[in-house]
């Protein structure tokens, strides 16, 4: 029992567990594994020296992809509510617009120096005249054309509006070539819009040729196209700064602010697309009229 229990004591301080106290040294028994770990290590920071490299790449492929998608924009934007036929001509390029208001070099009056011209240098502004007639033509005429049945089908799809209607050749509809479905881009509505309001200004030149419309109509038809340019100005958001420049007469005194619209734009080319929609129009059918 003596010795049994001297045994259990020695085990207890120690004596007989085959294990090494912290005190004493320890013998380092395994070089390999802390080599590799050492090695794997240096790898992991070799590899982690590259991180700001790889990810400075990624940064530059993403701004650019950004950018090229922001550049691309206006052109993508809300396509499924346009005309598959034009989208392939949809093109972007930049103008600086024309038909800005100045003062005059002393300051007391104001006039446009560079008002707009279509390309056979008329004017769509100024006085009436038959020059500014033909060149307001030229843009509107011929902008209701005949629909492909696929076009209908698509147009039909839209859930608040009705059916569209065929129209028929009559002695009442004489310039309809022939039965179908017509219509044409927004952007040609509006410029009607805008010729509409153009002659308005000019009555005591344009009013013979509109006495066979009731007074309430065309007054009617004037704020259809103020609400239709509305929308359409507001559908189209272009953020191109316009800023303001003070007018100074003789005197020095401030007497009007001009806002200085004669900057570049990023724009669709609607003159193109005008022409592609005609030349359509020549081949399938459509409505000879402004």
């Amino acid at each position: 029992m003596r010795a049994t229990h001297q045994t259990m004591q020695d085990t207890e301080a120690g004596a007989d567990v085959p294990f090494l106290r912290d005190d004493e040294p320890k013998e380092d028994s395994s070089p390999d594994f802390c080599n590799s770990r050492i090695e794997s290590s240096r790898d992991s920071i070799t590899r982690l020296s590259f991180w700001p490299y790889l990810c400075g790449i990624l940064l530059i492929i993403l701004l650019m992809e950004s950018s090229y998608l922001l550049a691309t924009s206006i052109t993508h934007d809300n396509q499924s509510t346009e005309l598959a036929y034009l989208q392939p001509h949809i093109k972007t390029h930049e103008v600086r617009f024309s038909g800005a208001i100045r003062a005059t070099p002393d300051g007391n009056g104001l006039y446009v120096p560079e008002p707009a011209l279509d390309n056979k240098g008329r004017r769509y502004t100024g006085q009436p005249s038959p020059e500014v007639d033909a060149a307001w033509h030229d843009l509107v005429y011929g902008r209701y054309v005949r629909f492909t049945d696929s076009e209908v089908d698509w147009l039909n799809n839209d859930p608040d509006l009705p059916p569209l209607l065929s129209l028929t050749p009559s002695p009442r509809n004489p310039l309809i070539p022939e039965q179908g479905f017509y219509g044409g881009p927004d952007m040609l509505h509006s410029l009607h819009c805008i010729n509409g309001l153009r002659k308005h200004l000019h009555m005591d030149y344009y009013g013979p040729s509109m006495s066979g419309r009731k007074k309430e109509y065309q007054d009617l038809h004037i704020d259809h196209c103020l609400e239709q340019l509305r929308q359409a100005v507001l559908c189209h958001g272009d953020m191109t700064p316009v800023t303001l420049k003070p007018v100074r007469n003789e005197s020095g005194d401030v007497w009007a602010y001009l806002g200085e619209t004669e900057r570049v734009h990023v724009c669709r080319d609607g003159g193109e697309l005008g022409r592609v929609w005609r030349e359509r129009g020549e081949r399938e059918g459509r409505i000879e009229a402004e």
